[in-house]
């Protein structure tokens, strides 16, 4: 499993093949698919149906289309589920570091579910037998972002607890699925679909429980962070709010009534998701780097800034491209986000339920301003095409000039930086050959640096518990520590860190 091999190297020649390999230029990722470390498990296929169900939910009319109704409704059900999800995630956030520890992970996903079948199914029901009842669609509207809001905190406490680039990856390929199904599902027989659509946060949470990881939920007494009751750096708060927002604002826009309804065909625009996800996965799979973000944040501005610059020759039969390029360009900073939020939980050694709590009620509450400032530019007449030419402008030069402080090489590199701490084998696995730690012994240390638990290292490793307690014990020996705390502190003060990032970037 590991380049460093200690069956036949003397413990003077293990740095050395540590090195060796670090100067490697073959993508880690590559190396592990060949060494058979890398898999995909079904359990990223869940978090691919989970955005399936989003994308229906959101982007089609599968919910009403089995009483004939349009995708019209899809935009008043996304508003308002979208008021909720932020209520929903605020709340969860807050309580988060004092009550969650009381509260079974299981139990919380199971809600999640029950409320994403019981939503969207409450919509359909309600059109279906004609009760327009606005204290119906808010009860629907307020489950449907339960439904969304809790399962995606569950996601995001996984995310941060595997391997950064991988993570990516995954990540990535679970939104290409998720097209694909999206295609698959709303090519069925309308009632099949209803009924397949409400179904899929089961299976998606089934999936995520499925060989689940412990997910270490202990904010360690003492770390800076975990005593900041807002983890996320202002840099990052800024890049959610201006991308997002921007989001929202072309989703008010093209509503019906403004004279530039796109959601006929949202779903030809998705294939614009599927083809960045495809092209992104592909790029980190191949890159040598441990995670190249410029992949992912080089591509956003020059996306999104064309879809608002064809808002203006809509009327030229262009709505879909447009729809797809600023879609495919917002995807991309999801993605962004998603990975930035997993390394700052794990970096700051923050339960994941606050970071991403705390991103993901930033994010969608700017993508709700954005929707309501549209609401406000357009409320109700369509725009003139003097009207769609300024806002274009405007909104891409409002892009171009934030961007230069926001999302570039600097602020990438910098406070929008990825740590590698712990994350790979690579940095762990050099540390500990250095240390003269057994093979078994390093693969301890990897978990105990991702702050996993002892019962965690005895079931993933298939080890009794005292066997668990011996290598620990074993480890604080040769490292000359006492505790977890101090065992973290000195893989920091050894410069980890900066070893592989020199040999990342060599």
């Amino acid at each position: 499993m590991y380049a460093c091999s200690f069956s036949n190297v003397s413990e003077s020649n293990r740095v050395p093949q540590v090195k060796t390999k670090t100067r490697s230029s073959e993508s880690t990722v590559l190396r592990a698919l060949r060494q058979g470390e890398f898999t995909l498990s079904l359990r990223h296929v869940g978090f691919g149906l989970h955005l399936t169900w989003i994308y229906v939910c959101f982007y089609s009319a599968v919910l009403y289309a089995p009483w004939g109704g349009g995708i019209e409704r899809t935009h008043v059900f996304y508003f308002h589920s979208l008021i909720f999800a932020v209520v929903v995630l605020l709340l969860t956030t807050l309580v988060a570091s004092r009550y969650f520890p009381l509260i079974h992970r299981d139990t919380l996903l199971g809600l999640g579910v029950l409320a994403g079948f019981a939503g969207p199914l409450l919509e359909a029901i309600s059109q279906g037998v004609a009760l327009n009842s606005l204290l119906v669609s808010l009860l629907a509207a307020s489950l449907t972002g339960v439904g969304a809001a809790w399962p995606l905190i569950m996601w995001g406490e996984y995310y941060s607890s595997i391997p950064i680039k991988r993570g990516g990856i995954y990540i990535c390929l679970s939104y290409l699925f998720a097209v694909a199904t999206y295609f698959l599902l709303t090519s069925m027989e309308a009632r099949v679909a209803l009924a397949t659509a409400v179904l899929l946060p089961f299976l998606s949470g089934a999936l995520l429980l499925l060989d689940r990881e412990e997910v270490c939920d202990e904010i360690p007494a003492g770390t800076p962070a975990g005593r900041r009751r807002f983890p996320i750096p202002p840099k990052i708060v800024l890049g959610l709010v201006l991308y997002s927002g921007l989001w929202g604002l072309f989703r008010g826009l093209t509503r019906p009534g403004t004279g530039l309804y796109l959601m006929d065909g949202s779903g030809l625009a998705l294939i614009g998701v599927g083809v960045m996800s495809l092209l992104l996965a592909g790029g980190l799979l191949l890159s040598s780097k441990d995670l190249d973000l410029g992949l992912t944040y080089r591509p956003v501005l020059p996306l999104m800034a064309a879809g608002f610059l064809l808002l203006p020759v809509l009327a030229e039969g262009h709505g879909v491209l447009a729809f797809a390029v600023i879609r495919a360009g917002h995807t991309l900073f999801e993605i962004l986000v998603w990975i930035l939020l997993a390394d700052i939980a794990f970096r700051g050694r923050i339960a994941g339920a606050r970071v991403f709590g705390w991103g993901k009620a930033t994010m969608y509450g700017s993508i709700l301003a954005g929707v309501l400032l549209a609401r406000a530019i357009a409320p109700g007449e369509p725009l003139t095409p003097s009207q769609v030419n300024t806002l274009s402008l405007v909104t891409v030069y409002i892009m171009l000039t934030s961007t230069m402080f926001i999302l570039n090489e600097r602020g990438v590199s910098g406070s929008w930086a990825v740590s590698s701490v712990g994350r790979t084998g690579n940095t762990v696995e050099a540390f500990g050959c250095a240390s003269g730690l057994t093979p078994r012994e390093v693969e301890v240390l990897e978990l105990l640096v991702r702050g996993r638990s002892l019962p965690y290292i005895q079931s993933n490793l298939h080890v009794s518990q005292g066997t668990a307690k011996t290598h620990v014990s074993s480890i604080y020996r040769k490292l000359s520590v006492c505790s977890r705390q101090e065992l973290l502190d000195v893989v920091e003060q050894q410069g980890v860190t900066d070893t592989h990032s020199a040999g990342s970037t060599a």
